[in-house]
């Protein structure tokens, strides 16, 4: 799926209903090739790992077996010196990172599962502790919040 190069995320999207509660939202930028130009200027390990990528996919739409794909991928990034000589001395670690860990499509799925989860977390707590601030009830917070009241009453220590 393309994304845009920036995109903000919102806690709201993750709940049926928030009304009344305070809303949180976080900044994703699109590190694929040819996205965020300007940042791949100022970072070119980015970027390499960028091309990187790319051509890890791009070895696998032409039918490239995974291992292979990734060696491909490293082949022509130390030929075009990309990463090069990150990728000669541990070439072996990233295939086998790569192979062993990295399914794209599970991976994305996690990542953006736990990153939503932990964004949720840090949200709520942070909403929690403003509610606090501002004297409202603490069943009005749970209400909210969905932190149970021992949680609560733990950032409720930190206003004293």
């Amino acid at each position: 799926m393309e994304r845009p190069d920036r995109m903000e995320m919102r806690l709201s999207d993750a709940f049926e209903n928030l009304d009344g509660c305070m809303e949180f939202t976080a900044v994703m930028l699109n590190i694929n090739l040819g996205h965020n130009q300007e940042l791949m200027a100022q970072c070119k390990q980015l970027e390499g790992y960028s091309v990187f990528v790319e051509k890890v996919r791009y070895y696998k739409k032409l039918g490239y077996a995974a291992e292979k794909a990734v060696d491909a991928a490293a082949e022509y990034c130390i030929e075009h010196d990309i990463l090069a000589e990150f990728l000669q001395k541990n070439r072996n670690e990233v295939r086998d990172l790569i192979l062993t860990e990295y399914n794209e499509k599970k991976h994305m799925e996690m990542e953006r599962r736990d990153s939503r989860q932990e964004g949720l977390e840090e949200g709520l707590q942070t909403a929690a502790y403003n509610m606090l601030k501002k004297g409202l009830s603490i069943d009005l917070i749970q209400e909210c919040t969905g932190l149970s009241k021992e949680e609560i009453h733990q950032l409720g220590e930190n206003i004293k």
